[in-house]
């Protein structure tokens, strides 16, 4: 009976694609749902008086497709996997990268199978490297007291996107003891000294800021890999949670109090109202990068540090910058206005954090400021910029013609520059850059936020524009919803589509909120937001 209604359900979701398929080829004034197969198996945007950041939508799956490699028996990884870098290396920061935007192609690509070769490669003391050689599939370097060889530990951050998109709980089975040793190695092998007791250290290397101004902090406490381990232990309880272990979960939560207590109180220097790196005796790192936001995403900053820190993003004189937010204070003597790598430099993954920091808090309109400004000038690039070829290295000259860049200017629409403030940095490099065109379109722009485990969607509808989303699988949901365009956020929403199963749909409009619960079939809904309540 179980396996009668599965297939029923199969045979009612391939059916009811292809009349979504067909239902927007004729509704969407002739807007062309997706000429390529794999679109139909991935979220379809739908923003018409835009089309140029649906068209950055796509272009990211298509550049992504380009990283597909196999692995085989002499180096062991994974049968297919995604790499941006080259056929030598795979390295662990870009990958994790990819899954924290890619989870919404995971039908499409093996997002999720890439990090599985850095969990395979595991050493039996839990060390996992940040580059391995794809061809023998050893580690580059064995770690050491200076260089730990990490990059930031993100893993269990991708994991729980994938778990709140799917609704799938094998992947936190089988791997949670990986990430739990990972996590138990970095506590051990990355804990700082002295001044810096209860803190932990990464080279400038393994923090991928490879030319920032930071000082070297040798044994001291750094801002983004302490935050990032609150962040690991915090998703670590949440992850024994799910599984259903309550001791390990209780254990991992009181290591990220402890953690997140600590950054608090040692990394904030009152004098500048920032969080600052401090080095073995205690003394701060006094430059201004946006490793200081870190803590606002782990969920360590009080009230009125988060205050203090939009104040920072919202001075001209620093990182609000003509493209929102530079990796580098405007105002600290070392800032490159071209971009110079890590020396100004507008960084898509940087963006991501901060933007999703900033709604963990509750500050959604500064969020939304953000993440528009960035997909816009993203946009405008692709749209406008004609770039000098002989600024571009030669083996990527073919790729300049409408693409995403690596990184962004922060102070005109073109691409930043690299290390040495004169050439371009690399065309068709979405590693680091498809958060805006993906993450933030679907969550932020659009926004989305999908609850598989409860059958829930979450809207904001902060656009007045007519937008909405097609083809957008969560758990055993299938939707396509869109908003007719309001004359302002006072005005009554209509709101059409369709589901293939029933679920909770959690409408936000500014400070209201209105939950329904809707039937299988067609949406067709009339809403007036003033009548809804505060929350």
């Amino acid at each position: 009976m179980a396996r009668r209604r599965n297939a029923q359900r199969s045979s009612y979701t391939a059916a009811l694609i292809f009349l979504l398929g067909l239902f927007c080829l004729i509704s969407l004034n002739g807007q062309q749902c997706g000429s390529r197969l794999w679109r139909q198996q991935i979220p379809q945007p739908y923003l018409p008086e835009y089309p140029v950041i649906v068209e950055l939508y796509y272009q990211t799956w298509e550049i992504l497709f380009t990283y597909l490699k196999s692995g085989n028996s002499d180096n062991g990884l994974v049968s297919k996997y995604l790499n941006p870098e080259n056929e030598i290396f795979i390295q662990q920061a870009p990958t994790t990268q990819i899954a924290l935007f890619g989870v919404y192609g995971s039908a499409i690509l093996p997002i999720m199978e890439s990090l599985d070769n850095f969990y395979l490669k595991q050493r039996s003391d839990g060390f996992i490297s940040r580059i391995y050689n794809a061809i023998t599939g050893d580690y580059l370097h064995t770690p050491s007291v200076v260089e730990p060889m990490v990059n930031p530990p993100l893993f269990s951050w991708a994991e729980l996107r994938y778990y709140q998109l799917t609704g799938r709980k094998e992947r936190l089975y089988r791997w949670r003891p990986t990430l739990e040793n990972y996590f138990e190695w970095l506590n051990k092998s990355c804990a700082g000294d002295g001044e810096a007791f209860g803190l932990y250290y990464n080279s400038i290397l393994g923090t991928q800021m490879n030319n920032s101004p930071r000082v070297a902090n040798e044994l001291g406490g750094g801002v983004d890999i302490s935050s990032q381990m609150a962040l690991f232990a915090r998703d670590l309880a949440e992850i024994a949670r799910i599984c259903g272990d309550s001791t390990a979960a209780r254990r991992y939560q009181q290591k990220y109090y402890q953690i997140r207590l600590t950054v608090q109180n040692r990394l904030w220097f009152d004098g500048d109202r920032f969080f600052y790196d401090m080095n073995t005796q205690g003394i701060f790192q006094r430059t201004k990068v946006s490793s200081g936001f870190w803590p606002l995403l782990a969920g360590i900053a009080t009230q009125a540090q988060v205050e203090a820190l939009v104040s920072h993003l919202q001075e001209p004189r620093e990182f609000a910058r003509p493209h929102l937010y530079p990796c580098l204070a405007a105002n600290e003597p070392e800032y490159v206005r071209s971009g110079a790598y890590w020396r100004g430099s507008v960084w898509g993954d940087q963006v991501y954090m901060i933007v999703e920091g900033l709604k963990r808090y509750g500050w959604y309109e500064l969020a939304n400021q953000a993440a528009w400004n960035h997909i816009i000038n993203i946009a405008r690039v692709w749209e406008q910029f004609e770039a000098d070829t002989s600024l571009v290295e030669s083996v990527d000259r073919g790729k300049v013609k409408r693409t995403i860049w690596e990184a962004y200017s922060p102070e005109k629409e073109e691409p930043a520059t690299r290390w040495d403030a004169k050439f371009y940095c690399r065309p068709g490099y979405v590693a680091s850059s498809g958060f805006g065109p993906v993450a933030m379109l679907i969550e932020d722009i659009l926004g989305f936020t999908a609850w598989a485990p409860r059958d829930e969607l979450t809207w904001r509808l902060w656009l007045l524009n007519e937008h909405g989303i097609y083809n957008f699988s969560f758990g055993n949901n299938l939707v396509s919803i869109w908003c007719e365009k309001r004359e302002n956020v006072d005005a009554p929403l209509k709101i059409h589509g369709y589901t293939s199963s029933p679920f909770t749909l959690r409408l936000y409009v500014g400070n209201r909120t209105h939950t329904l619960h809707l039937r299988r079939g067609r949406i067709r809904l009339e809403l007036n937001p003033t009548e809804w309540q505060e929350g």
